[in-house]
């Protein structure tokens, strides 16, 4: 069995370090579901971080593991086990229930927002705003590393804004689908440090 105490100590790529077939310690899933956000989860499968690359059929793939009886094993670079999330209909939908809100979706180290909050959010802190492309069209992006959330944040709340946080939320890092729902409503009156 790979651990990840055997990998941290080993200085190797992770990518050189696992192989499709070794068994991975409940360690190593956390690792993969805590650093990398998961992009698909079940109770017996975990895909991971961002594609690798598209397969014959052009599906897009991910590093993967699977749980096979009692074991959790690193399977490979899959395909999705499901259609990733759409982040701009995360966060349309999350808009529509908080729209006096600048919305942020917390994506593995980054919290991004889109749309018209892009927009908005940028001009607030003097960036650049991007865009990502979804359904054929071009959708204003930005996203800063969620570390400094709070600095990006007082900037908002400072500015007469509500602010509120999506992240994924689990009850158990290995038995539950993933759910995003927003777990904090911040404004400049009750905001915690």
């Amino acid at each position: 069995m790979k651990t990840y105490a055997q990998w941290q100590g080993s200085g190797i790529d992770l990518s050189k370090f696992l192989q499709p077939g070794d068994k991975i310690d409940l360690a190593m899933v956390d690792y993969f579901v805590g650093v990398l956000p998961p992009v698909f989860m079940s109770r017996d499968c975990v895909q991971i971080g961002e594609p690798y690359s598209l397969d014959a059929e052009g599906r897009q793939t991910y590093a993967t593991a699977e749980k096979i009886g009692a074991d959790w094993v690193y399977t490979g670079i899959m395909a999705c086990k499901k259609q990733p999330p759409n982040l701009y209909e995360i966060h349309t939908k999350a808009k529509a229930k908080y729209p006096d809100c600048i919305v942020f979706l917390k994506r593995g180290d980054f919290m991004l927002t889109l749309a018209d909050d892009a927009i908005l959010f940028a001009g607030l802190v003097g960036a650049e705003y991007g865009t990502r492309t979804y359904n054929g069209q071009k959708i204003p992006c930005i996203g800063v590393l969620w570390v400094f959330r709070d600095k990006y944040l007082i900037k908002c709340l400072q500015a007469g804004h509500k602010v509120a946080l999506m992240e994924n939320v689990l009850d158990n890092v290995v038995s539950v689908e993933i759910k995003r729902d927003i777990v904090r409503i911040t404004d400049a009156n009750i905001f915690e440090l």
